[in-house]
């Protein structure tokens, strides 16, 4: 019998929407400062000057067509995966819907929605209206009346309060995000929790004094906390049975296409010659170098390359790396190749300061592709998991690679694809890996974009899934079947080395996404 999901129950307020550009209400900008309340969102205001309620909301549904879920969002859809999750919201906004999670309960309403100026609750009348088309005065609901938005205006009844209080009240998980906890009677659900083992409140506000009894206060904004919240879920409450990194998984499942390239992001996963390659050695190797010398000299990095990849010598070495690892006096070569941006993304996951891991990037690197550009994508990549492990959005992870290594991240997947082939430098593919990270919204979905660019897919996958591992959970069957590929020695410095990060991390709860 399948084991029943732990029911997760999140309550949200503005403050996951203004981080996608939705305005707030209260506070020092909120709109209430420009706006009178009573007349634009009461009943009594309608009556008085409909014209001018319909102008205010057909502007803000207007808005709502040029705004993004965010992170927080996205996350809180993929959590779907492993909880019966449950989306209790005073947002009349639709991105939780457009972030993908399937069931999401409107305390005030939808933006999205017209309904009945006689009776807001008339089944009948209420029904999605384009966001693009204007409600104006004379069009008609189904009972004959002015249609009006689907809203809770002031003083009317929250009509959806007792589901929502029945929800909270079967909470195993109870997390809130984003709201003041001031609007009644909204505020009073967090009273219903009682079943719920662990409960969470996800705002930046000081507000030490008037945190609930037994909520746990991750003082940050909902996309920086959300990262937060995942590693409690994934850590506390054992989400995931197997330790995995992302890298390890790019590479296993990009290693059939790798020499059979797909054009697609509609391909099996996993067949019978899946396989770990160089990337997953050398990436281990970097991961025994940090897990073993406390130092991180040169010579025991080259020790601990050389003595893996000597021990799995048919990984698919390239010629003149191949050669390296069997030398006594190993010498950088002047490469570029991305094998320098294939093996780093440990040195993310381990560095404490973006300086660390920009330091230790560049030693990974100068042993063999100590070019310039080998140099710099292995930095990229390096400096890219660290900024997605500290909960920095796609958009700062982007602005920083563009200005610090000024690689064009300006281009979709779909306009590389056609004309992109076998490709081994780091300047030719540590961008794309990079690239597909930023497009997908999903672990899965930048490992199917990566795979699909074709030429060097393991290693575009490898690097792309490392960063990615840093902000979507890796599908638990996906990170169970690569497991059980591993050879039971590269398992356990696998196994070590995510046990040694976590402890790094010090319980700043950063550490989440490469557990599968």
């Amino acid at each position: 019998m399948e084991e029943r999901k732990k029911k997760l129950v999140v309550f949200t307020g503005a403050g996951i929407s203004a981080e996608s550009g939705i305005p707030t209400f209260r506070g020092n900008n909120g709109m209430w400062k420009n706006y009178s309340a009573m007349k634009l969102a009461s009943v009594a205001g309608f009556r008085e000057n409909p014209q001018a309620v319909l102008d205010f909301y057909n502007y803000r549904r207007q808005n709502l067509l040029s705004v993004e879920p965010n992170h927080a969002h996205f996350i809180l859809a993929e959590l779907e995966k492993d909880y019966d999750v449950t989306i209790i919201t005073q947002n009349v906004d639709n991105l939780h819907e457009r972030a993908g999670n399937s069931t999401v309960v409107h305390l005030h309403g939808e933006l999205s929605k017209v309904t009945s100026s006689k009776k807001r609750d008339d089944d009948r009348c209420i029904k999605e209206y384009p966001l693009d088309l204007p409600i104006k005065i004379g069009d008609i609901a189904e009972d004959g009346s002015q249609l009006r938005p689907y809203i809770v205006w002031f003083g009317e009844n929250v009509s959806t309060m007792d589901e929502a209080e029945r929800i909270v009240q079967s909470a195993d998980v109870f997390v809130v995000i984003g709201t003041s906890l001031v609007v009644y009677p909204a505020a009073n659900l967090i009273n219903h929790a009682n079943k719920a083992n662990s409960k969470y409140l996800i705002d930046p506000s000081d507000m030490e004094e008037n945190i609930p009894i037994g909520f746990k206060h991750i003082k940050k904004i909902a996309t920086e906390g959300i990262n937060d919240l995942l590693y409690d879920l994934r850590n506390i409450h054992n989400m995931g049975q197997v330790k995995m990194l992302g890298a390890l998984v790019g590479d296993i499942i990009g290693s059939v296409y790798e020499f059979c390239n797909t054009k697609s992001t509609d391909f099996q996963l996993f067949y019978g010659r899946s396989r770990f390659t160089d990337d997953s050695v050398m990436t281990l190797a970097v991961a025994k170098w940090l897990l073993e010398d406390e130092a991180h000299t040169l010579h025991y990095l080259v020790y601990c390359m050389q003595e893996l990849g000597q021990r799995y010598f048919n990984a698919g070495y390239g010629g003149m790396f191949g050669r390296w690892l069997f030398e006594d006096n190993p010498q950088p070569y002047d490469s570029w190749g991305n094998g320098a941006g294939m093996r780093v993304s440990p040195v993310g996951l381990y560095a404490r300061t973006l300086d660390e891991a920009l330091a230790l990037s560049a030693v990974t690197a100068s042993v063999s592709h100590n070019h310039p550009e080998g140099v710099k994508g292995a930095q990229a990549i390096a400096a890219s998991v660290f900024l997605c492990k500290e909960g920095k959005t796609k958009a700062e992870i982007k602005r920083f690679v563009e200005q610090t290594f000024d690689y064009d991240l300006n281009r979709t997947i779909a306009e590389i694809r056609p004309g992109y082939d076998f490709e081994e430098s780091c300047q030719r593919s540590v961008p794309e890996a990079i690239i597909a990270f930023l497009e997908g919204n999903s672990f899965e979905e930048v490992l199917r974009l990566a795979i699909s660019l074709g030429g060097d897919s393991d290693t575009i996958a490898c690097m792309a899934c490392a960063i990615a591992a840093c902000m979507y959970p890796i599908p638990e069957d996906i990170a169970k079947k690569c497991d059980e590929l591993l050879t039971d020695d590269l398992r356990e410095i696998k196994d070590k080395y995510i046990d040694l990060v976590s402890e790094r991390g010090n319980n700043k709860n950063k550490l989440f996404g490469w557990f599968g």
